[in-house]
């Protein structure tokens, strides 16, 4: 199974907006190199994923949950808050991104840096360096998975925090860390349950 476990330059612009953090950390985060979009259908099978996201930034905690769907036509995303209320929705056919955000966020949620976040952690290996070309540099071992561009690191992936059998770029249930070296924060991603469809 190759899905991903983490949205992190994504999630993280959502923990932003929805922990209502300061306007230069999210502008830090807008002037990020901006990462490529693949098609739902290159992740090669059908899933459905809910997570709990928990990010420290700034001396607070925010929790997130995520319902993410991908199937061969479309990427389907719902964030709701830790009381089930829904906040955001994102839908990528390959194409087109549409969103729809509640109107108590008072910010756009940054939708295509949340899509390509998700495709970097869930998506093989050899379909993200086919699409991201040499200008990045995609590592990945056992436990990790990291992307740098001009010698820089910008995300890491860590697949086995609570669980030593895990698989970078495999979707299991269990928690994820995500580092972010741009804004140094740190998302951990509890993943609930998954089903394949």
């Amino acid at each position: 199974m190759h899905i991903v476990k983490s949205a992190p330059r994504l999630v993280t612009a959502i923990l932003l907006v929805l922990a209502l953090s300061s306007c230069s950390s999210l502008s830090k985060f807008i002037s990020a190199p901006e990462l490529p979009l693949l098609k739902p259908e290159s992740l090669g099978q059908a899933v459905q994923i809910n997570q709990l996201l928990t990010t420290q930034a700034q001396g607070k905690s925010r929790k997130l949950l995520l319902a993410l769907a991908i199937n061969d036509k479309q990427l389907h995303l719902t964030g709701l808050s830790s009381l089930g209320q829904k906040l955001f929705t994102l839908q990528y056919d390959g194409h087109k991104l549409q969103q729809d955000q509640s109107q108590w966020l008072d910010m756009e949620i940054p939708g295509r840096d949340i899509v390509a976040q998700l495709q970097l952690a869930y998506w093989p290996l050899v379909t993200l360096r086919a699409v991201y070309g040499p200008a990045w540099q995609l590592e990945q071992r056992p436990c990790l998975r990291k992307l740098s561009r001009s010698g820089r690191d910008i995300i890491s992936i860590h697949y086995c925090q609570n669980n030593p059998k895990a698989q970078a770029g495999q979707i299991e249930m269990g928690e994820l860390l995500i580092q972010q070296h741009l804004f140094d924060l740190e998302l951990r991603i509890r993943t609930l349950s998954v089903q394949t469809l």
